[in-house]
């Protein structure tokens, strides 16, 4: 018998370092709330959460609610409200973890009833409605407060109705008196039993309620005493009697239906017996049932619901197994005859109870499920039957989904499609929907355990088993958007489980555990011409499981797998292949007790680390790193708080192992850690999906941003939204073993910074990214500045900066050469250039001007300047030498003006201005400004600029000020012959030598702590003012007893003004808050 191997844990890694991430620091320390979102169709906005069982319906006005059972065996409700699904309440109606037999109704007023049974809390019954906030036990906890018991494989045990004066009416199995039937009637404040307990002959199943002109009531059930029937009794002077039975070969449910229609007129359906399978329904008039048309012939069917419209014509819902595939089907009682509604459906599937729903002006819903439990909806608009809602990337039951993404960011996913019979698809984003790309994979073959990735070349290959050739294994490669066969189909000896493929240096591994060896591990490298064996074909002494491949720093080969027999079952092996043997990387067994998904990468310094869930503590994740003699726990057993699943591990390139799992321990949301010498600091958390999910397959980008998919009765995917940050901030990180840089506040990107070259970037490295306001002429508003505090004229890397589309476009409002408009505009990628200036900004604007050295442009490759379909970023690459500020733009000539010097003094009466550039190219003159409160500016002077090319100007200029007696604000607006502008800085001018008296510090300062001034004892008043002039702290304290100190808990990062008021003068000094 074939052994078929979960796939859930084959999962596929290769060695592929990541970036330096820099983040915005969050203000929870290592720790970021991160939003993901649908990449394409959301399985939020679907009919059910995925998997499920015992669905049913109604409608309100324009309203439809479903009811069921999840995988997970909670009770849903969801509530389609014309536009979307939600669910009502948020969340389960259940309190307990497995519930079963929902049902639903709904009242005159359009309040929400369900009733179903607690299988694990005595089986209890339960009734919830929906106040409006929250669901609500009616009565007491339990309906019964007694064990119930009962059948749990049986479901429609349990009814739920409202009568036409607004009664609540439920009818149940009652365990005590033989699993018989009791109905009970909710009289406002307790639920009293209607008739006698257990009133039916046999125990029953498949219950229904109807009500006639006079509200009185039915109960319709199938029982089983002395044979099998379905029987109809009314409830007549306080006692229930039997007005209609009928045999039926079975004891099951979906066999009969009750139901009324408005004015009244009861009605029965039910499976008629013997070879001639078929429906039969009935109408009640005047005490006597008649058959309403012909026996409906059905062949063996479900018989899913009975309802009239406002007309009261009828509508018979069932499931057909009379064809091929067996199927939801409909029909109309029409001008005497039962006339068949084609729905369109063309998969297996089944109705729900009370599938058809009837709404204001003449629409229909017909609810139903497909053979892997996803509800659907259809709407009827008078001409057409039409889902409201797209499904997921596979439009059908789909399973076993793998993903990869490519070097620009593209999502890619190969999936088997059980609806295309267990067909292999790929597919991949193209910006706004996926779409198919290759060929067929194995047409016409069903595919297992596929798996897609990337080698180092950003060529995408395939992994699969072949479910018609004993699951044998075959990898495939796209050349020219082509599939193509990577050596023989199917080239393992005998079936393969456990599939991994790995890449070192473009030349494909595969691990797998091999039937034909007694499922003994082996792995394999394509030569060129076949799939050599690497070693032994048996590397195991025992059969394995979760074989995973990955690569040391050296290129050897790593293997790990589990021992599934033997002394050693369930424990951990890792092996190395030295060049001629595969050595054991410590002394064979490294875990303890039983484990399960391991995974394994190599680390810088020889070092390897591995991942695994550990059994003993109830499957929490557990990571060890060999250092090149032993093997050492990280962080002990408390790295995921519950069971650990879909387990990560990579290395970023300052060497720190980053794992990512999903915790069961905190709601199944994904985690990311990353090791910083001591301990795991979470680096984010992002929350899956509120559903119901399984074989979860995640891929990161460079920049460490999740794309997913998984399978929810349909494949869907989702992406980690990353915006980028919006605002001028700065951020200092450490480039080393123990502690990389990867750091997030609100999931905020700012910059990637890649150590590569003769000198690569290491240490301490501050990142400052500035957004302008205002669009500057000659670049981007966004704009950046990099400085390692190590080496920083000769460090190297390679840095990758983001910007926006939107920034992109104000450029090239201003700018007759333009960058790209769209990802396509070859011509605007090309025109991009970088202009770099060493050394720091002298005035933290980070504006050209403020760097003294001269500009350098460098043409990043076309290649590299790359639009992020997924998170609709531009990324611009490129190598440096020596770290500096950044600006982007298009014209090769260097940024018109660099100032190098702004200064002023004030005497008698008279200001003097001076200011010096290093550089001028198309400059025409500078507008002198004043202010008296840095918000309102007066032009007060101009000065043609007398300069061009790279020769150092000086500038100076006397503005009479008489009767001035406080501090003025003054700045320079730098035109150029196009008419184009920027500002300098900001300088502040007062009591002459004030400003040199007064001494701040610390500058820059951390948040949280003090600015303490100290050089004059007769200060009055300290103001914090921001960039754009609004004052946020003050201090009126009387300071000549010492250094006034004014504390900045509260503020963002940021550039400030700290305005200083004596007896006699104001001066203003510019802080960095860190």
């Amino acid at each position: 018998m074939n052994r078929i191997i979960p796939s859930t844990f084959s999962l596929i890694f290769f060695y592929n370092p990541i970036f330096f991430l820099l983040f915005l620091c969050n203000t929870i320390p290592g720790f970021s709330q991160c939003d993901l979102a649908p990449l394409g169709p959301s399985d939020e906005n679907q009919a059910s959460y995925g998997y499920f069982s015992d669905l049913s319906s109604v409608s309100f006005q324009t309203k439809t609610f479903i009811c069921y059972k999840d995988k997970a065996s909670r009770i849903f409700v969801r509530q389609w409200d014309g536009v979307a699904w939600t669910t009502v309440g948020g969340g389960p109606v259940s309190s307990s973890t497995v519930a079963m037999d929902p049902h639903i109704a709904v009242d005159r007023t359009g309040k929400l009833y369900v009733i179903y049974r607690e299988v694990y809390n005595a089986a209890h019954i339960a009734v919830r409605v929906w106040d409006g906030s929250a669901w609500a036990a009616l009565g007491n906890d339990w309906v019964f407060d007694e064990y119930w018991g009962g059948n749990t494989n049986m479901v429609d045990r349990l009814a739920i109705a409202v009568d036409p004066a607004n009664n609540i009416y439920i009818a149940s199995f009652d365990q005590p008196s033989g699993e018989k039937l009791t109905v009970m009637k909710w009289n406002g404040t307790d639920w009293a039993t209607v008739g006698s307990r257990g009133f039916s002959s046999g125990f029953v199943t498949d219950i229904h309620f109807a009500f006639d002109a006079d509200g009185s009531p039915y109960v319709g059930f199938v029982q089983a005493f002395q044979g099998v029937s379905a029987e109809i009794v009314k409830l007549e002077s306080g006692a229930w009697n039997s007005i209609r039975t009928t045999s039926l070969s079975s004891f099951e449910e979906h066999a009969m239906f009750l139901t009324n229609d408005r004015q009244g007129n009861v009605y029965f359906a039910y499976e008629t017996t013997g070879t001639d399978w078929g429906v039969q329904v009935e109408k009640l008039e005047s005490g006597v049932w008649a058959m309403v048309g012909e026996k409906i012939q059905t062949g063996l069917t479900e018989l899913k619901s009975l309802s009239a419209d406002d007309s009261d014509g009828l509508y018979l819902s069932y499931s057909d197994y009379s064809v091929s595939p067996k199927k939801a089907a409909l029909k109309q009682w029409k001008n005497g005859n039962w006339a068949s509604i084609d729905l369109g459906i063309t998969v297996e599937s089944r109705g729900a109870v009370n599938a058809i729903g009837f709404l204001p002006e003449g629409k229909m819903r017909f609810v139903y499920a497909e053979l892997n439990g996803e509800a659907i909806m259809l709407e009827w608009n008078g001409l057409t039957w039409n889902e409201l809602v797209p499904r997921g990337i596979s439009d059908g039951i789909a399973g076993s989904p793998s993903v990869a993404i490519d070097k620009r960011g593209v999502p890619h996913v190969f999936y088997q499609d059980l609806k295309k019979g267990y067909q292999g698809v790929t597919q991949k984003w193209n910006g706004s929907s996926w779409v198919a790309f290759g060929n067929e994979i194995q047409s016409g073959n069903p595919v297992y355990d596929p798996r897609i990735v990337f080698n180092e070349d950003d060529i995408p290959y395939v992994a699969f088993t072949n479910l018609l050739n004993d699951f044998k294994l075959s990898v495939m490669k796209l050349e020219e958007n082509q599939w193509q066969m990577v050596g023989n189909a199917d080239f393992s000896n005998g079936q393969a489980g456990y599939t991994s493929i790995a890449f070192k240096d473009g030349v494909p591994f595969v691990a797998y555990a091999d039937k034909s060896l007694g499922w003994k591990a082996i792995v394999k490298k394509w030569n060129g011409s076949i799939w050599e064996t690497i070693g032994p074909e048996g590397i195991s002494d025992r059969d394995a499981s979760n074989t995973q491949i990955s690569f040391d720093q050296n290129g050897n080969p790593l293997l790990v797998y589990l021992d599934i027999n033997g002394i050693d079952a369930g424990k951990v092996n890792v092996k190395r292949w030295n060049g001629s043997i595969w050595e054991n990387l410590g002394s064979g067994v490294i875990s303890e007790g039983n484990v399960s998904s391991p995974v394994i990468v190599g680390g810088h310094s020889g070092s390897v680390y591995l991942a695994y869930r550990e059994m003993a503590l109830e499957q929490k994740l557990v990571i060890h790193k060999w250092d090149g003699t032993q093997w050492t726990s990280l962080g002990g057993s408390n790295v995921s708080t519950g069971l650990a699943s879909t387990i990560t591990l990579r290395v970023d390139l300052g060497g720190a192992p980053v794992v990512s799992f999903v915790d069961s321990g905190l709601g199944n949301q994904l985690i990311v850690k990353r090791w910083n010498g001591t301990a795991w600091e979470e680096v984010s958390q992002w929350k899956v999906s509120s559903n119901y999910f399984s074989s979860l397959s995640v891929a990161f980008d460079p920049a460490g941003i999740p794309f997913m998919a998984y399978s929810n009765g349909d494949v869907y995917a989702k992406i980690g939204k990353s915006a980028l940050i919006d605002r001028s901030e700065t951020q200092t990180i450490n480039i080393s073993e123990s502690v990389s840089g990867a750091f997030s506040k609100d999931c905020e990107l700012i910059a990637l910074v890649k150590p590569a070259g003769s000198v690569p970037v290491s240490g301490s490295t501050t990142v400052k990214v500035w957004v302008e306001s205002v669009q500057p002429r000659d670049f981007v508003g966004r704009h950046y500045e990099i400085t390692p505090t190590n080496h920083a004229s000769e460090s190297t890397g390679r840095v990758t900066l983001f910007f926006t589309q939107e920034e992109f476009d104000t450029y090239n409002a201003v700018n007759s050469t333009q960058l790209p408009t769209n990802p396509s505009d070859l011509q605007g990628i090309a025109n991009l250039l970088v202009e770099k200036r060493s050394g720091t900004s002298s005035d933290q604007t980070g504006r050209p001007g403020s760097y003294s050295d001269i500009g350098v442009n460098i043409d990043p490759d076309d290649s590299a300047i790359v639009w992020n379909l997924a998170a609709e970023r531009w990324e611009v690459s490129f190598d440096v030498v020596g770290f500096s500020g950044f600006f982007v733009k298009t014209s090769e000539d260097p940024l018109p003006v660099r100032l190098v010097k702004f200064q002023g003094s004030r005497m008698e009466g008279k200001t003097f201005l001076s200011w010096e550039t290093a550089s001028e190219f198309g400059a025409s003159h500078f507008e002198i400004e004043r202010s008296l409160d840095t918000r309102y500016f007066q032009r007060i002077g101009t000065v043609t600029s007398q300069g061009t090319g790279n020769t150092a100007q000086s500038y100076s200029f006397l503005s009479n000020d008489p009767g001035f007696d406080r501090v003025a604000y003054y700045r320079l607006r730098m035109v150029d012959l196009d008419g184009s502008f920027t500002y300098s800085r900001t300088i502040a001018i007062g009591e002459p030598g004030l400003r040199d008296e007064v001494i701040v510090f610390p500058n820059p300062l951390i948040k949280g702590s003090q600015i303490t001034i100290k050089g004059r004892t007769d200060i009055r008043q300290i103001t914090l003012i921001d960039k754009a002039g609004r004052p946020l702290l003050k201090s009126w304290s009387d300071h000549t007893s010492g250094n006034p100190r004014l504390s900045v808990d509260n503020l963002s990062s940021g550039t400030y003004l700290l305005k200083i008021e004596t007896e006699n003068a104001i001066v203003t000094k510019p802080i960095v808050i860190e």
